[in-house]
Order: structure tokens, then sequence, then C-alpha cells
């Protein structure tokens, strides 16, 4: 249990911070961001579920609920984990984050928010440096449509100067046209946790 909370703080931790990072998002050009990855998901790759006290919020039941799929981190991408000789030139790691307030009883739980984080690293011995991009995806008021969207971009060079893209805001025309990436990814992420709970 307590290894449990361990994981579940360093993941609330680690949101908190992309949240944080995405924060003072401007609006862009139609060409300012890369499109977001095809997901596929590695069977050696283990998908957990964490659930914590949300940390922007007061309220003693509102929870934050990380469906967690990661090819670089304890349950995923290190060489003993995979399978065969595969080549990670990169590394995706996603995230489905839903606010959950508990109603009395503790049994109960209703969703008010609802967001998916994409995450997707090339590998540091790439020639050009390292490149780190994040969209994040949101449905902020639950009703099961998207209406806000991020992306940043960040690449280390290979002499190790930085050099950051954003964050920016989506379009919203943009963020409609992701609702099915959203959907399928959102239905893959829970679908694979329920099987491991079984």
């Amino acid at each position: 249990m307590e290894e449990m909370m361990k994981r579940a703080i360093y993941t609330l931790s680690t949101l908190v911070f992309l949240t944080i990072f995405f924060a003072a998002a401007t609006a862009v050009a139609a060409d300012d961001w890369d499109d977001l990855p095809e997901l596929v998901f590695q069977e050696y790759v283990e998908i957990e579920t964490v659930v914590g006290p949300n940390p922007y919020s007061e309220k003693e039941n509102d929870f934050i609920v990380v469906t967690k799929y990661e090819e670089e981190g304890e349950k995923g991408g290190t060489t003993g984990n995979m399978r065969g000789t595969l080549d990670q030139a990169r590394s995706l790691n996603v995230y489905l984050v839903t606010g959950l307030i508990i109603l009395e009883g503790g049994e109960t739980g209703i969703p008010y928010h609802t967001s998916l984080i994409v995450s997707l690293k090339s590998s540091e011995k790439a020639p050009s440096g390292q490149t780190l991009q994040q969209w994040i995806l949101s449905d902020s008021d639950n009703d099961g449509q998207l209406d806000q969207g991020r992306f940043q971009k960040v690449t280390k060079g290979a002499e190790g100067q930085t050099v950051k893209k954003g964050p920016i805001e989506i379009p919203a025309d943009r963020i409609r046209s992701y609702q099915t990436y959203y959907d399928d990814a959102s239905r893959e992420l829970n679908s694979k946790a329920e099987n491991l709970a079984k």
C-alpha cells in the first residue's frame, strides 16, 4: 500500500508539473505545432491506474484518477521489460487524467473533467539531440467533447543548447478533429486497465 501511494504521489506530481508547464499558452498560427503521434500501445508496457487527492483543490472529496502508459519508466521501456530486439528510437508516455468528486460514503464518484496527456521523446542518442513533444487534450466540463488543447516542444541540441516552442493553444477546429484520437486512446487505456484489474 505504501509503495502504491508513493507511485501515486510521483505520478500526480509529474502531472502538476506538466499542467503548470502548459499554463501560459498563447494563440499561434496553424503550422506552429506538430500533429499528434500515432498511438501504438506495446504489450510489454504495463498499464497502471493511480488515485490521489487533487493538489489544486481544497476539497477533501476532490480526487484525480490517472491511468498511465509509460514506455519510459518503472513499468515501461527498460531493456529488461522489452521483448525481442525492439530499437526504441523514441519513447511514448500517455496519461488519461480524470477529476472526480467522491460523494458521501465514498462508494460513488462523479467525474467532472478529463484530459489526455501525450508525451513523445526522441532517443538521447539521436544525432540532432533529444526532442520532447507534449500535447494536452481536455474535456473541461466532461460532456464527452474536447474543448481545449495545448502543445509544446523542447529540443536539447547535441551541444547542450535548449530550444523551447510553446506552450501554445491549439485552435478549436483542430481540437475537434482530434476527438476520435482522444476517444480511441481513452477507450484503449481504460480497457487495458480493466483487463489488468481482473
